[in-house]
């Protein structure tokens, strides 16, 4: 995987993961914001919401994206090829 550049997106980003099919990546932002974004030229593909406060931090384990946020929640997403499904668990920390 070659990545290269510098990719804007308008709010402050804080945390990144690059997800298991080495084509795209997703960012947690100060909006409350996970944005899933092609890895070779940054365009945004998706966004998702959930979160009502700052996203601190994404993880990417197997098909599954964790993020946790300002707003004490830890929520799970299952990532498909076109999808990203909102799993069942979300709880406060």
């Amino acid at each position: 995987m070659k990545l290269q550049g510098e990719f804007e997106f308008g709010v402050p980003t804080l945390d990144v993961a690059v997800l298991q099919n080495d084509k795209s990546f997703v960012v947690g932002t100060e909006s409350g914001k996970i944005v899933q974004c092609d890895l070779k030229s940054g365009r945004s593909l998706r966004t998702f919401e959930g979160h009502i406060k700052t996203v601190h931090s994404v993880a990417v384990i197997g098909e599954h994206i964790l993020s946790a946020s300002h707003d004490m929640t830890l929520r799970g997403r299952r990532v498909t090829l076109n999808t990203m499904d909102r799993l069942p668990m979300s709880g406060r920390a």
